[in-house]
Order: C-alpha cells, then structure tokens, then sequence
C-alpha cells in the first residue's frame, strides 16, 4: 500500500488523505465495537470484527502509518534532520514495545 499512498498522496494532498485515514479507522473502531456488543447479546458476528480489523489496518496504511513519516523530514530543520528523526524513530520504537509488553 506504500505505492499507493505515494501515489494518492500526490492527487489528493495530505490533508485529504489523513482525513480519510482517521475517519476510515475511527469508522473501523465503532464497527468493532459492535461486533463486540452483537457477540455480548448472542448474535456472534466474527466477519464484522474481521472486516473491521482489515478495513483499519488498510486506512492506517493509507494515510496515517505513512504520511506522518513525510511529514517529520519536513518539520525538522536540516541541520538537525538526521539526528532528530533517529530520535523520533527511537522513540517511537521505543513506545511501540513497551504497548506491546504491557499485554500479556
């Protein structure tokens, strides 16, 4: 989905695209939601959290698992690009395993 992002990225702009991205996936949680509310009152819907599972990781590629990368070179000054965004990236690895780590 990377290609496509670019792609979409260049015809669309970024603000659509996140937009798209956050609603798509704010849409996915609620319809998550209720497959969990229709699987509490007996009605077991297990394509619903599926399909919602699928369509969140899909708008989270599309927009907000790709853009924000973009987004940080072009924040940071380029003096301190390089340094900055090894940090960021650390830091946000570092988040990502301590999410991660706390399920068990």
């Amino acid at each position: 989905t990377g290609l496509l992002t670019i792609g979409l990225l260049d015809m669309a702009g970024r603000r659509v695209m996140l937009s798209l991205s956050f609603g798509g996936m704010a849409l996915s949680c609620v319809l998550m939601s209720t497959a969990f509310h229709l699987k509490e009152a007996g009605n077991r819907q297990d394509w619903l959290a599926v399909a919602s599972l699928l369509g969140y990781i899909s708008f989270f590629s599309l927009g907000a698992g790709a853009i924000v990368w973009v987004l940080m070179g072009e924040i940071l000054p380029l003096k301190i690009r390089g340094i900055g965004g090894s940090i960021a990236s650390g830091f946000n690895w570092t988040c990502s395993l301590l999410v991660t780590g706390s399920f068990q």
